[in-house]
Order: C-alpha cells, then sequence, then structure tokens
C-alpha cells in the first residue's frame, strides 16, 4: 500500500514543486536573486507578501504555505516542508490537490484515505512525521553506501552557478564521518550541491548532497554548521 502512496506523493511534489519554480522565476525577472526554497520563504516574509497574480493564478500565502487558485477554483494547497522539502504530505490538501489534477488513482482524492495509509506506513518506519506532516523516509526506501575522501584538505560545494571553497575543518569531518549512507537515487531529487574535495590540488572524492537524502545528524552538521554560516559570501560568490 505503500507504493501507491509513494507514487501519488511524488505526483503532488512534482505539482507543488512546479508552482514553487514558477513563483521563483516570476520574482526574478523583476529583480529578486531566489534560488531555492529558504530563499523564496525568506522573500515571501520580508517583503510582506500574501497575494500574486500571474498566468491566470492566484497564489494566496497563508501562515505555512499556498493556496493556487485558477478563476476562483483552488488547483493546488500545501504547506512549505521539512528542510528543502518543498512540502510534505498534509492529507487533504494532498487530497484536494491531486483531485484537481485529476490524479489517475481517485482514491487519493480523500484525504481520510491518505491519511490511513500514512500512518500504518509510520509503524513500518517507511514514513516520518514532522510538525503535523508526513514525509517519505528515503533512506529506509533505498540507500547505499556513500564513498567518502579519506584525506583531503579542502572542499569546494558547488550549487547551481555559485560555489565556494572551504579549507578542511571539524565540522566537514563530522559530516563525513555520519555520511554512512545515502538515498540511493538522489540524483532524481534535483536541487543538488555538488561537493568535490581535494588534496594537495588534486580531487580525491566528490559526491553530490542534498539533505533530505542523508542521514539526519549529517545534514543537520552541512546546513547549520558550514552551509548556512556562509549563506551571504556563497551566493554573492558567482
Amino acid at each position: 500500500m505503500h507504493d501507491e502512496l509513494i507514487e501519488a506523493y511524488k505526483r503532488y511534489y512534482r505539482i507543488v514543486e512546479c508552482a514553487c519554480v514558477d513563483l521563483i522565476d516570476y520574482y526574478n525577472k523583476i529583480g529578486a536573486v531566489l534560488w531555492d526554497k529558504y530563499s523564496l520563504i525568506e522573500y515571501l516574509h520580508q517583503e510582506r507578501i500574501f497575494e500574486i497574480c500571474f498566468d491566470e493564478k492566484k497564489y494566496l500565502f497563508h501562515g505555512g504555505g499556498c493556496t493556487v487558485m485558477l478563476y476562483d477554483n483552488p488547483l493546488i494547497d500545501w504547506d512549505f516542508g521539512y528542510r528543502s522539502w518543498w512540502c510534505g504530505i498534509d492529507p487533504y490538501k494532498m487530497a484536494r490537490t491531486l483531485k484537481a489534477d485529476q490524479y489517475t488513482d481517485a482514491d487519493f482524492y480523500n484525504g481520510e484515505y491518505i491519511q490511513e495509509i500514512c500512518e500504518k506506513s509510520c509503524l513500518e518506519n517507511i514514513v516520518f512525521v514532522y510538525k503535523n506532516q508526513y514525509y517519505i523516509n528515503l533512506l529506509s526506501i533505498g540507500a547505499k553506501e556513500l564513498k567518502r575522501p579519506e584525506t583531503y584538505d579542502k572542499m569546494i560545494v558547488r550549487y547551481k552557478d555559485r560555489i565556494k571553497e572551504f579549507p578542511k575543518t571539524k565540522s566537514i569531518d563530522k559530516f563525513l564521518r555520519k555520511s554512512t549512507n545515502v538515498y540511493s537515487d538522489i540524483e532524481s531529487l534535483g536541487n543538488l550541491y555538488f561537493l568535490s574535495f581535494f588534496l594537495d590540488g588534486t580531487e580525491v572524492g566528490s559526491f553530490v548532497y542534498r539533505d533530505i537524502a542523508f542521514p539526519e545528524t549529517a545534514a543537520k552538521i552541512m546546513n547549520d554548521e558550514i552551509i548556512k554560516p556562509h549563506k551571504v559570501d556563497f551566493w554573492n560568490n558567482i
């Protein structure tokens, strides 16, 4: 049963992701510099944006997410998700969105049905709950060992057209120790960081990173101790 949930969520997530990318593209065309979920949410809060209309759609922002209307009919409904997830699973918002999308499995038009599957999947560790939303536990549905460099003296992080160089630090060492495995299909997730490790000018290892595909302890170190403290100079470095 959880296989059907995962497929339905993939469709729901893709719908929400496309809506968010459209938002980023719209605001970048009028002078903003946005690149991911975090920068979009920060911009919406800073500019106190509660409603925007374009492409015949009306985006109505609420406390935790957004409802997209088309000709006064709800089309997409979500709450922004944990870490880099655009959204988790709110059973009723997911049901409304999939119904508007005419998703092939009509069972997923029923929020109670989705809620029931999520609760059962939690018991099997396929799904976890964070702040009233359900999320697929990616490492439980497919994990592989991560090949990490044994020695290095610097790490280079690339994201889109940005690049930042970091010398060897205790935080990077901790991140590598905690990164024992990774979601086996991480490349399919998109929105990836590319990490390259060097020793005396020679590349000695590389892999892609996205927080939702790594163990929680590793993601916390990378996000909070490495990327976040260097946010300003990283994103100004093109």
